[in-house]
């Protein structure tokens, strides 16, 4: 369990989180993953290059950190792994919410619950841990009605005009504001 051993020296030490994957080597991983299975429903991914992933696209070619960046997980190839977006996502998901019950300070968790849950990350099978298990699939269910129901989930370029009209309104008060200290 090299990869249990790994976290436990980073939780320990509490060592900064690894460097991110170079942009050339992503793009040669996703790459190579279209078409392979996903590692925890078994569904083929499809690459979909220079789009937004959302859940418009669950077959999606991503790549997955079997021991998640936030735990210690490194950007090394015993890491990484490909699945599809909705099971990727779901998996985060869980473990946000994990994280979340402890003020979001991954130190808080208790320990056993924490390596608990990141074993049942690693290999994600029924047999590992069946609630974990019900819970991903619930997770999953969740996420793919959502991606069927136009009402809730916004489109690419609403979010997109929302932000910048965000950000137009925060530069114009900034402006404001410089303007009324020089004054």
């Amino acid at each position: 369990m090299n990869w249990l051993r790994h976290h436990r020296v980073w939780y320990n030490q509490r060592l900064p989180k690894a460097e991110p994957i170079e942009r050339d080597r992503k793009t040669k991983i996703l790459d190579a993953g279209d078409g392979v299975a996903c590692r925890l429903c078994g569904r083929g991914t499809k690459r979909y290059p220079h789009e937004t992933l959302d859940s418009s696209k669950p077959d999606a070619t991503t790549i997955e950190h079997k021991l998640p960046e936030a735990a210690g997980g490194t950007t090394e190839d015993w890491n990484l792994a490909i699945s599809c977006w909705i099971c990727n996502t779901a998996l985060g998901n869980m473990f946000g919410k994990l994280i979340g019950k402890y003020q979001r300070d991954i130190y808080q968790v208790p320990r056993k619950e924490l390596e608990d849950f990141l074993r049942f990350h690693w290999y994600p099978k029924p047999s590992v841990n069946p609630i974990l298990w019900k819970e991903l699939e619930g997770e999953i269910a969740r996420m793919e009605e959502e991606g069927k129901s136009d009402s809730q989930s916004l489109s690419t370029i609403t979010v997109a005009e929302e932000s910048r009209d965000l950000a137009n309104s925060m530069f114009s008060e900034n402006s404001d504001r410089r303007k009324e200290v020089k004054a």
